[in-house]
């Protein structure tokens, strides 16, 4: 899973560049289930990039 190869790597935040509903969800639920190992930066495409 990319999460345990990010924290092998020392790797402590991700920025999601086409993160939609479908995608935050899964995160969140990862959050919730104290399973995210990563933090995670959503950057919906609607806004796009700064």
């Amino acid at each position: 899973m990319a999460l345990a190869d990010f924290s092998a790597w020392g790797i402590t935040i991700v920025h999601g560049m086409s993160s939609g509903p479908l995608e935050v969800g899964a995160y969140q639920r990862l959050h919730t289930a104290e399973e995210l190992t990563t933090r995670f930066r959503p950057w919906p495409p609607w806004l796009g990039v700064p």
